[in-house]
């Protein structure tokens, strides 16, 4: 393989080192001369033996030193190291052979591609010396990071569960870092679902009612304590999650996009607290538990709090229109049959699995196939592979799982979880059919 005698480097966005994409370039490099044809010698001329060197490029000389007499080589001061020597230079060039010239390329970003990784493009560099073989371009990709992963303030993310209990809870974090309308509810036993998605008030100087709209007329939700609300409250998301819009006295308003809830509950062996059903456990994408915090960790959130409030000093890093791209992007993630098969044969062995009374239902599956694609996007791929259904397979599919005598349960649904994919096949790599 030629060498490579010509570098660049072309900047690409996230989302096309993630699918790919064409770009033009345009860089200047070294062209023969046509005048010269790359002799650097006037037209109707040629380069002549050098008489230094006798054509070499390098000569011989002797010198003393404490050993006695060395011989050393050196390059030619004569002729450059070339053997040649030109009496009459090609007026075009100057005498170099080249010119500089500025030309333009197209390059083909492969999907997948990482930031730092070089494309080769055979025969696009420079030609060689004294119209040597072409050489190679190198393109080096330069991926710009995505602004929803850009970190404002690189400390808020170094420390631990308190910065993501602050964004699950409510706090400072989910306002400042998200451009979008903020929604919160405190679920009590008393809250009723008007309280939730809105009411028609009359309007005494109208006549007429007007629609106060309620929490859920939002971008993030956040629903806080939501098993201390009875049932019939708790049921006033359902409609709001699973079809994105809201019903009161039987209008139907759409809700903006995007749209997603986050809830946190009590530990079902605390008082005054009622389960959720099932129809709205599998509504969730997924579940994730917070751990207590080291020793270290507490040390270090009550250096970090102790005179300052770092999270008031936070700025949006992302919009609602870059969320909705995103997701528009996951979507796109290939997802090779054979995987497909995968995803199914987990729900379906989850229906049959011992000690399980209630497996995944097709939304269950459904829910594990978003999250593998948007875990694949994560790690730069356009494709999603079975290492990444195993990373969210347990968040994912824990809490739809309802284990026997072990109600609500975490640990047990867990465990179930992992044992399912023990037992159910990895698919292997046969990509030909």
């Amino acid at each position: 393989m030629r060498g490579a005698n010509v570098r660049t480097s072309v900047r690409i966005s996230f989302e096309e080192a993630i699918f790919g994409c064409e770009k033009e370039i345009e860089i200047n490099f070294k062209e023969t001369c046509a005048s010269c044809h790359g002799t650097g010698a006037k037209a109707g001329t040629s380069p002549q033996t050098c008489p230094k060197c006798n054509g070499k490029g390098k000569i011989m000389y002797t010198q003393q030193s404490f050993f006695g007499q060395v011989q050393n080589v050196q390059t030619c001061p004569e002729c450059g190291g070339t053997g040649k020597v030109i009496k009459e230079r090609c007026p075009d060039c100057y005498g170099t052979g080249y010119k500089t010239v500025r030309k333009k390329f197209k390059v083909s970003i492969p999907a997948g591609i990482d930031n730092g990784q070089s494309i080769r493009m055979a025969g696009g560099g420079e030609p060689g010396v004294n119209g040597g073989e072409r050489g190679d371009l190198l393109v080096e990709a330069v991926v710009s990071q995505h602004p929803i992963f850009k970190r404002q303030d690189t400390s808020i993310y170094s420390t631990v569960p308190i910065s993501f209990a602050k964004a699950a809870l409510g706090g400072p974090i989910r306002i400042k870092t998200v451009d979008g309308k903020f929604g919160r509810v405190q679920f009590t036993p008393d809250l009723l679902p008007s309280d939730v998605t809105g009411l028609n008030v009359y309007d005494q100087r109208s006549g007429e009612f007007r629609f106060q709209p309620g929490p859920a007329f939002c971008n993030i939700l956040l629903a806080d304590e939501i098993n201390r609300a009875t049932p019939r409250t708790q049921s006033s998301l359902l409609e709001c999650m699973a079809e994105r819009q809201v019903t009161v006295d039987g209008e139907t308003r759409p809700l903006e996009p995007p749209f997603f809830v986050i809830a946190t509950q009590n530990p079902v062996e605390t008082l005054g607290t009622y389960p959720l059903p099932e129809a709205q456990l599998d509504r969730f994408l997924l579940r994730i538990s917070m751990q207590a915090p080291s020793r270290e960790e507490e040390r270090a959130i009550l250096e970090r709090f102790q005179d300052a409030e770092p999270l008031e000093d936070l700025a949006p890093v992302c919009t609602c229109q870059d969320i909705r791209q995103l997701q528009a992007q996951a979507r796109k993630v290939y997802v090779h049959p054979a995987l497909l098969d995968y995803l199914v044969e987990l729900a379906r062995a989850s229906r049959d699995q011992r000690g399980v009374e209630l497996g995944v239902s097709p939304r269950g599956t459904l829910a594990l196939l978003r999250a593998t694609q948007a875990y694949a996007m994560l790690a730069g791929r356009a494709y999603a592979v079975p290492e990444d259904v195993k990373a969210v397979a347990v968040p994912v599919l824990a809490h739809r799982l309802s284990v026997s005598g072990m109600a609500g349960s975490s640990a047990a649904q867990r465990q179930a979880a992992g044992d399912l994919l023990q037992r159910v096949e990895v698919p292997t790599e046969d990509w030909g059919r």
